[in-house]
């Protein structure tokens, strides 16, 4: 028997125009802590995937990997932490006539929908006598694992906002994580949505069965919110986190020799108690209901060894100090990040924002110039910082700036890995495959530039020993 995990977090979007979250890395990283020290997981059966890295293909290769190699007896967790929404129904399955859309890191009403249909496709590969346990915190997420559910009568006439008052002592900056669709995107999205499924047979597409039968699959769902609510993301005393997977995590670690059933009624009534106007929900089958959260608890073991740096908390500090008109904060807060973040892609988001704002709210020119050298020394081949350090070096004068932006740039390492193949998202690394840490490298998985003697990547977290 094989426990393995599959644990997703998002706070950080390509699309600018869904809004940041502050709890969901936080949440993926604690759930997989949780699963490796308390309940017998093995570092190397828990793959973890953080804002960049959970695309949609990754999400995709990530389930593949989870249930694909799954055998009789294996016990499964699909954990994710995102962002949620709904498009019109493409395949005629849904009781309310909406698909669930989970929103992936590079999510593009278009072209890169993940809607519930083919998160099904893959899950109900399950094969007989493997169970999965699916964790979903987001909104919409009753019914996103579509595959282990039984059909219910459509209730969504319009969705719930978040309630502004009422919260318990301690919860602050409460957010929902919904992302709704333009509105003229209605028949744009679900011919989208189509193509996302030609060529997979209707039969195959995870339909959901009558409210008589059983689950398709051996699968227990817990959801953070009905389909017509939206989930919360707060801070609970300064930490960052999902409504619904802080509560969760509580009860799980209050009593963890619990049943699921007995866990998620201590979970709904935590969530209530912290003031959030979502309801968590769970549909499963008795004998998965009934039997011990994450199959029981194991071996104690080392923390994950997955390092991720959390910046939410910066990213609070940002976001008010800009509401505010505190420029100055901003900026400073914003090179904190800049020197904390390892990932190209956070690298470019947090200097591309600094620059622009020296220039266009404190008008520094000479501080925006730094912070674009910074994000040239990240990313030698980015654009528009070349563009705009060669206007700004010609107009004062620097020569030596010139010529260096005109030095031929070494070609970029190859990485070992394709940047969605599935193993390039596990933890660690198998040992024929590790990098020496006796001078400096760069990472097989990743292609982050370690430090000499670095005994694990500082970016995506490979084991470098």
């Amino acid at each position: 028997m094989t426990r393995r995990a599959l644990c997703i977090g998002i706070n950080r979007f390509r699309d600018r125009d869904a809004p940041p979250l502050n709890g969901c890395v936080n949440d993926a990283r604690n759930i997989a802590a949780l699963l490796h020290g308390s309940f017998g997981f093995g570092s190397g059966d828990i793959r973890v995937l953080l804002d960049a890295q959970a695309t949609r293909a990754a999400f995709l290769d990530g389930l593949d990997w989870l249930v694909g190699s799954a055998r009789p007896g294996d016990q499964l967790v699909l954990f994710t932490s995102s962002h949620g929404s709904h498009i019109p129904d493409v395949s005629g399955d849904e009781d309310d006539q909406e698909d669930e859309v989970l929103i992936a890191h590079d999510h593009d009403w278009e072209s890169t929908l993940l809607i519930d249909d083919e998160i099904a496709q893959h899950i109900v590969r399950l094969p007989q006598g493997a169970s999965l346990i699916s964790l979903w915190d987001t909104c919409h997420s009753g019914t996103l694992n579509d595959a282990g559910r039984a059909a219910q009568a459509a209730r969504r006439a319009m969705r719930r906002p978040l309630a502004t008052t009422g919260y318990s002592e301690g919860v602050t900056d409460v957010v929902g994580k919904y992302l709704p669709r333009p509105k003229n995107l209605d028949l744009r999205a679900s011919m989208a949505g189509r193509r996302s499924m030609e060529g997979t047979p209707k039969a195959a597409r995870g339909r959901r069965p009558s409210s008589a039968s059983a689950a398709v699959v051996e699968t227990l769902t817990l959801g953070a919110c009905r389909d017509d609510e939206t989930a919360a993301d707060a801070s609970f005393d300064g930490r960052s986190a999902g409504a619904f997977t802080h509560a969760l995590l509580k009860s799980v670690n209050d009593r963890p020799d619990s049943t699921w059933a007995e866990v998620f009624d201590r979970t709904k009534r935590e969530v209530k108690r912290g003031g959030f106007d979502q309801t968590p929900e769970i549909y499963g089958p008795s004998s998965l209901l009934g039997a011990p959260v994450f199959g029981g608890r194991g071996p104690a073991q080392a923390a994950v060894p997955v390092q991720v740096v959390d910046v939410s908390a910066l990213d609070r500090r940002i976001g008010q100090a800009e509401a505010s008109g505190q420029w100055e904060q901003a900026a400073s807060a914003l090179e904190e990040r800049g020197h904390r973040v390892s990932s190209d892609e956070e690298k470019v988001r947090t200097y591309e924002h600094l620059v622009s704002l020296y220039r266009v709210k404190l008008g520094d020119e000479r501080r925006a110039v730094a912070a674009a050298e910074k994000l040239l020394t990240a990313v030698p081949a980015h654009p528009g910082a070349r563009e705009y350090l060669r206007a700004m070096y010609a107009a004062m004068g620097n020569t030596a700036g010139l010529a260096a932006l005109d030095a031929p740039r070494p070609a970029p390492a190859q990485r070992a890995v394709p940047a969605q193949a599935p193993s390039a998202q596990r933890p660690q690394a198998p040992a024929a495959q590790r990098p020496q840490p006796t001078a400096a490298t760069r990472c097989a998985y990743c292609g982050f530039e370690m430090g000499a003697g670095a005994r694990q990547c500082p970016s995506c977290g490979a084991s470098a020993d």
